[in-house]
């Protein structure tokens, strides 16, 4: 590729221009006011035969106005949003390190924005968001109008709702405008197709069933929230009296009220309807199947009347959802957009991929343990993999290095007082004992010449003598062990001196 010049991968200018966005704008107007179960059997039909439109705007619509599926909705994207993300190398090789630098440069100048709200501008994680919108509406589409600059490349990803696509060949193609049938072949490299479960279709029934009973529920509350009221009054029907009691029982009640004559009172109407009213287990029933769809076995959401035994489930089920939502942006990324930086940059397949981590529980402790033993054990382990492991980017070049905190720096005066008091020991335990065998001299060498006497009989009769003076022997060697104390003075006082010493260099615990 030496001396050509480079060509982008993709456009660098946007297929949706502001007439396209101003027709969307414009329709979808009453889409979930008249929505019944006719037309929402109806529209998720055409959906599956791949005209997308009609129950894709439901969807958004739907989305937003309901309270349950919203909350549980966006939790689910900014569960995928809110992640760590790397780029990891496939090798240690430089011309990895080149591409992770390469890609690392891309993600971080990257643009994320909505071609029906241009005002959204994000980046890494706000992609994140949008590519999530494949969760429930099954696809999410970017187009990606790229940015080359002589530095390197990044590109600003415009996300387009699903009503600007039909499905009818089985890929996705461009409405560039409503209703004009077939649509435009979506170009490789300048779109990308996030496909995801798809949840709105269950959801949507969800939200009818919810939806009716609700409306009844609310009806009901507005007709009988309130008693009627029973007006009686002996006056003639007409009379100026009769029409000032009418007046009079109008400004209680305008829609449910009731006069006649004869009585003069006004009683209440009460309403007493047999059994339980169904409406709120119906709604109540909808949203936990929302709930469920959405976020797995939320014990915090489905709970009832303090039903909910623990969170373990919970956690289980919301862990997997996780590391699957990761597992599809990581793939998504990898193959509409690393690929083709790569090649712009190089000319060459990447050695570097985009990896977003998944918030999965590990027992790190169990894994430390493993990989030590394997270490210990001689198993070849890559730095790069352990590190990709633990979720720890490698140390740039230049970067201060963390290690393990070192000892105490010896003190030389301390390791010379030290040598200096071993030497005194040595010396004073050879002066002791020195000292020690001339007070045991004399039995020394009367021991020593009773050895040598060569007869046994003459030498067992002197050492029966020698055994006969030992008491006299021993009160002259105690009554000479004061010549001891000078030599014990040398030992002790100068040890007695320097522990005083070190108690006093000893910080206080007060």
């Amino acid at each position: 590729m030496a001396g050509k010049k480079k060509l982008p991968p993709g456009r660098t200018d946007s297929r949706v221009d502001a007439e396209r966005v101003k027709q969307a704008l414009q329709s979808g107007v009453g889409m979930v006011r008249g929505l019944t179960a006719p037309v929402l059997a109806h529209d998720l039909e055409m959906f599956s035969l791949g005209y997308l439109r009609q129950m894709a705007m439901r969807w958004s619509l739907i989305r937003e106005r309901d309270d349950t599926i919203k909350a549980v909705a966006e939790k689910r994207e900014l569960d995928a949003a809110l992640l760590e993300w790397e780029v990891l190398t496939l090798d240690d090789s430089p011309e990895a390190a080149a591409h992770q630098s390469a890609l690392e440069d891309f993600y971080n100048g990257l643009v994320a924005t909505h071609v029906l709200d241009q005002n959204q501008r994000g980046g890494v994680s706000g992609l994140i968001r949008q590519m999530m919108r494949c969760m429930g509406d099954k696809y999410a589409v970017h187009e990606i109008v790229w940015r080359p600059a002589p530095t390197g490349l990044t590109a600003e990803f415009r996300y387009c709702p699903l009503q600007f696509f039909e499905n009818t060949t089985g890929r996705l193609r461009f409405l560039a405008q409503d209703n004009v049938y077939p649509g435009e072949e979506l170009e490789e490299g300048g779109w990308m197709v996030t496909v995801g479960s798809g949840l709105m279709e269950a959801t949507s029934i969800a939200y009818l069933f919810k939806n009716l009973p609700l409306k009844s529920w609310l009806t009901f509350c507005d007709k009988y929230g309130l008693p009627g009221l029973h007006g009686e009054t002996t006056a003639a029907p007409g009379s100026e009296e009769w029409n000032r009691f009418r007046d009079a029982l109008g400004s209680f009640a305008q829609d449910w009220a009731l006069l006649t004559s004869a009585g003069g009172k006004i009683n209440p109407i009460e309403i007493n309807a047999s059994g339980t009213s169904p409406h709120k287990d119906l709604v109540d029933r909808m949203d936990r199947a929302i709930s469920r769809l959405w976020r797995g076995a939320d014990l915090g959401t489905m709970s009832q009347d303090g039903a909910a035994v623990g969170s373990n489930p919970q956690e289980s089920e919301t862990d997997i959802l996780s590391a699957a939502d990761a597992l599809v942006i990581t793939e998504t990324l990898q193959h509409y957009v690393d690929a083709f930086v790569i090649r712009y940059r190089f000319g060459v397949e990447p050695k570097a991929y985009f990896k977003l981590q998944p918030k999965t529980k590990v027992n790190q402790e169990l894994e430390l343990k493993i990989d030590e033993a394997l270490v210990r054990w001689g198993v070849p382990r890559s730095k790069r993999e352990l590190l990709a492991r633990y979720g720890r980017p490698e140390a740039e070049a230049g970067e201060e290095l963390a290690s393990e905190p070192q000892p105490a720096p010896v003190n030389p005066l301390g390791n010379e007082r030290r040598a200096q008091r071993a030497e005194f020991v040595a010396r004073a335990t050879a002066e002791l004992d020195a000292a020690q065998r001339e007070l045991l001299s004399p039995v020394l060498v009367r021991l020593a010449r009773i050895e040598q006497i060569a007869d046994p009989v003459a030498q067992r009769a002197a050492l029966e003598q020698f055994q006969a003076t030992l008491p006299a022997t021993g009160r002259e060697i105690v009554r000479r062990a004061p010549a001891l104390a000078p030599v014990f003075e040398k030992i002790i006082g100068p040890a007695l001196a320097d522990g005083f010493a070190a108690a006093a260099a000893k910080p206080s615990k007060s």
